[in-house]
């Protein structure tokens, strides 16, 4: 419609699929899941959260034959992709049973809220929410197996360096030093005047002990934040200094976009960055670093980072859909 000499300055944006198991699962060298999110090439785009809701689906199928009242409702319902997507995705960030079960049960409010028809779960529907949860953590833990056994062991140092009383130091592949420092904090009263009255009000303040519960829950997310920064690094630097460099670039958390001329060299780029930033086993990187943090009465209790998989990390550079 405008002709062949129209330059469009519209930017092409491109997502990662599920970035945070995508990450996870090239750590872990994981076939099966990289497959799954995209990480390893095929011929059409591949969709996890489909994949659980489907095995889902089977079992409530199967306690629906066993004559469970639950399963029936639910098959009356429907078992989406989207009900279970918010907990795939936000599993690799520390999610827990009671938050995969609030998630469900939020997802099933919106959609009777535009659809009154779809109220078929028993009162409000938080029961039964409550009993999909558990088969959906059940079938999510089958699926990416490996890559919850590297968060259990992310979570097992984390509170080894708690009880050490330690701040937890990494470094991403780019070189970018991490520390994670979360303190336990009590409260003490404050005595003052206002407007001539003598009031009494509670603040809090961090004492020099580590919180163990914060550092379990918050090591998983924060690893996979900074390697997800550790990428957007070395894409950006990789544009810049390329033969022909990229000027024009967005991206936003695992998203980076273009302008259309130049979107198939910074497809190219994004997955030439991931193969070397992680051609090499940043687990054992960690496993050394942090076994060199620690005091020697906590070294023995340190694990060694779980058996991995044998994925090809260069298999990534012929993924069409690893970012798309």
């Amino acid at each position: 419609q405008q002709g062949l000499d129209y330059q469009c300055n519209l930017p092409v944006s491109m997502d990662a699929t599920c970035s945070g198991l995508q990450v996870l699962s090239i750590l872990m060298r994981d076939e099966h899941t990289a497959r799954k999110v995209n990480v390893l090439p095929s011929e059409l785009p591949q969709d996890i959260y489909s994949s659980v809701a489907s095995k889902v689906k089977e079992e409530v199928e199967r306690q629906a034959r066993d004559g469970s009242q639950e399963a029936n409702r639910w098959l009356r319902f429907g078992i989406t992709r989207k009900i279970v997507k918010r907990n795939v995705m936000t599993y690799v960030y520390s999610l827990k049973p009671y938050g995969a079960r609030q998630q469900i049960f939020d997802e099933y409010k919106s959609i009777i809220e535009f659809d009154p028809d779809k109220k078929v779960l028993a009162d409000d529907g938080f029961s039964d929410c409550r009993w999909l949860a558990k088969i959906v953590w059940e079938k999510m833990e089958q699926e990416i197996d490996l890559e919850a056994q590297l968060m259990n062991w992310f979570q097992d140092c984390s509170k080894l360096f708690a009880k050490a009383n330690l701040k937890m130091k990494w470094t991403t592949p780019m070189g970018f030093p991490v520390e994670m420092d979360y303190r336990y904090d009590v409260p003490f009263r404050v005595k003052t005047a206002i407007a001539g009255s003598l009031v009494y009000t509670t603040y809090r303040r961090e004492i020099n002990k580590k919180d163990a519960r914060r550092y379990s829950s918050s090591c998983s997310p924060n690893i996979v934040h900074s390697l997800d920064g550790a990428i957007n690094q070395a894409v950006a630097l990789y544009c810049k200094n390329d033969e022909q460099p990229i000027e024009n670039l967005l991206m936003v958390h695992d998203s980076f976009a273009t302008t259309p001329n130049r979107i198939d060299q910074l497809n190219v780029i994004i997955r030439k960055a991931v193969i070397d930033l992680f051609k090499d086993d940043y687990l054992e990187v960690l496993y050394k670093d942090w076994e060199a943090q620690l005091p020697s009465k906590f070294k023995s209790r340190l694990t060694k980072p779980p058996a991995k998989g044998n994925l090809d990390i260069n298999e990534i550079a012929n993924s069409k859909y690893f970012f798309s």
